[in-house]
């Protein structure tokens, strides 16, 4: 289902292993396939181990993942183990919402003055909420005007920072995830919460 305009065409849902050491899981290629339709109905096949159902970067950025619940369990939230011969309730209930959180904005250097090179990073204060593709982590870069739009996050306290380089996957680095907390901005985001932020290009050390 839908809570907002439906998103253009392509992979927007994509599945996640929740725990790396499974084994099954953890030999590749991984074994499923995913498609999705255009009246939003989806197919996956070749589920085994711990996952998750999370979106990726096609998803529209007016709306978000609210909720994927399969067997009353939200599993863009809590993993489920696919592959038991007793697992039979795999009909998956989809919901994209337009009640999301953002941050959008400008970053400034310490003169006060715009830049237009640099990188934010969105990523919750919750420890659980950090893995691997995690909803609640947004990585973005500016636009044409140098401002920046995290795109739509779930509701909760996050950390805010403006770097002038990063590479996306260093944010599961708890080294560098202690540094950008030192630097960052907390903020505590409500559902549709639409939040104008000016965010000081940080200085830190890797």
């Amino acid at each position: 289902g839908s809570g907002g305009r439906p998103p253009p065409g392509g992979n927007w849902l994509t599945v996640r292993v929740a725990d790396p050491d499974y084994e099954p899981a953890s030999v590749l290629p991984r074994p499923w396939t995913t498609v999705v339709n255009p009246d939003l109905s989806f197919r996956i096949s070749g589920l085994i181990g711990p996952l998750r159902l999370s979106s990726t970067p096609a998803l529209a950025p007016a709306v978000w993942l609210k909720t994927a619940t399969m067997g009353g369990v939200n599993i863009a939230e809590e993993p489920a183990l696919f592959g038991r011969r007793d697992d039979t309730n795999t009909f998956v209930d989809v919901v994209l919402a337009d009640d999301g959180a953002e941050v959008s904005g400008r970053v400034v250097n310490g003169r006060k003055e715009p830049v237009d090179q640099y990188v934010v990073a969105a990523f919750p204060v919750a420890t659980e909420h950090r893995y691997s593709g995690s909803r609640y982590i947004r990585i973005v870069r500016p636009d044409e005007r140098g401002a920046f739009r995290t795109g739509m996050l779930p509701p909760g306290d996050y950390w805010l920072v403006a770097i002038e380089a990063f590479e996306d996957a260093a944010i599961q680095d708890p080294e560098v995830v202690r540094a950008l907390i030192d630097a960052g901005r907390r903020m505590s985001l409500a559902t549709g919460d639409k939040v104008t932020a000016e965010l000081p290009l940080a200085r830190w050390r890797r």
